[in-house]
């Protein structure tokens, strides 16, 4: 590999989760932003080298502040991983959330630092996303984004993590852009066609119940404690299936009655599929496809009868099991990260493949 650095600017960086695997590609992200404190530490404690600066880029002070040291920096790369929850099918969708505009902050940066390249990221929707105008009016924002940005080519697509080395189905959409002077960064065709399955990245684990630990031996290996009502009726529901679907021990009320929810509530995943997406709710049994898959026992019940372990959304998200959770980061935390993160792998991937990075093998973990 060259010994060419590239520098970078990551904007709504959270944690880094994404950037695990792109010092690999001689990517360096000299500067960063992030919001929210406990994020901001994790990611300087994960990259000490990097100019960490907290606040919302809102802000005007703190908007000029990172547009002037990703200038003295050189920054060649500007990544952008805005907050989804506006557009997200997941969240409230509300074409006036205030975070739906953050986007015309991070150009605002990139008009003024004029990288070579730049990356945005976000859930499918975005794609044909719209942000409310002064007088009221809807625009699409990928139309304000080509107004604001007049000098690059843009390239847009949704991608799924489980073709990219990642045992997770995770659509996410992307936007690749370059300036006219360099050439255009498109976007790679698929590595894994046969994705990676749950079973393949967790089966080697112990198996635990409802609030057992495998730790010491396996860090972060500890079963979130669920109510005996959860955890009696998921013993009774196979690989693959909701709790819905049992003829007995299903969801009910304490008087009997049948609970109405979806069917992908209280759901066991499918071990020979990759999981299904991860949510920030990931330690709750009764929400969408958040219990292990679970192996059937002597007696006809089935094991595992809980929500994933740390450990166990940390594989499936494609980052190594000793990834550094620091000792002071919260559970909630971590999940809220982990469930809200672009898949390190798939992020390799799109980068390795702009025209900077010269040809190379896989993301080594």
């Amino acid at each position: 590999m060259s010994d060419r650095v590239i520098t970078a600017l990551s904007l709504c960086a959270s944690a880094g989760v994404g950037e695990t695997y792109l010092d690999q590609l001689n990517i360096k992200v000299v500067v960063a932003n992030e919001l929210q404190s406990e994020r901001a530490a994790i990611y300087s404690r994960c990259y000490p080298s990097c100019k960490m600066i907290v606040g919302s880029m809102q802000d005007e002070a703190i908007k000029r502040e990172i547009i002037k040291e990703a200038k003295d920096r050189g920054v060649e790369l500007i990544l952008m991983t805005l907050p989804c929850q506006g557009f997200s099918v997941a969240g409230k969708r509300d074409s006036k959330d205030s975070r739906n505009n953050l986007f015309l902050d991070a150009f605002q940066i990139a008009q003024e630092v004029q990288p070579q390249y730049i990356l945005l990221e976000n859930v499918p929707q975005f794609k044909e996303a719209h942000h409310v105008l002064d007088g009221g009016e809807k625009r699409k924002i990928k139309d304000t984004i080509a107004e604001m940005m007049p000098d690059y080519i843009m390239r847009m697509d949704v991608l799924n993590a489980a073709y990219f080395d990642t045992p997770q189905c995770r659509r996410r959409c992307f936007l690749l852009m370059s300036h006219k002077n360099v050439p255009i960064w498109t976007f790679p065709g698929i590595v894994t066609p046969a994705p990676i399955t749950v079973r393949e990245a967790i089966g080697h684990l112990p198996s635990l119940e409802s609030g057992e630990t495998a730790e010491p031996a396996y860090r972060y290996h500890t079963a979130p404690r669920h109510n005996e009502r959860h955890i009696r009726w998921m013993k009774h529901t196979p690989s693959g299936k909701s709790a819905f679907e049992n003829e007995e021990h299903f969801p009910q009320r304490a008087n009997g009655e049948r609970i109405k929810a979806f069917k992908t509530t209280y759901k066991r995943m499918e071990p020979d599929r990759p999981c299904p997406t991860i949510t920030i709710s990931s330690r709750t049994i009764s929400s969408q496809n958040n219990v292990h898959y679970g192996r059937k026992k002597e007696d006809g019940t089935y094991s595992d009868a809980r929500a994933l372990t740390l450990l166990e959304l940390i594989l499936l998200t494609g980052l190594p099991g000793n990834w550094p959770v620091p000792t002071y980061c919260s559970q909630r935390c971590s999940r809220d990260i982990l469930g809200e993160c672009v898949p390190p792998k798939l992020m390799y991937h799109l980068c390795k493949n702009n025209p900077l990075i010269p040809a190379l093998s896989g993301p080594t973990t």
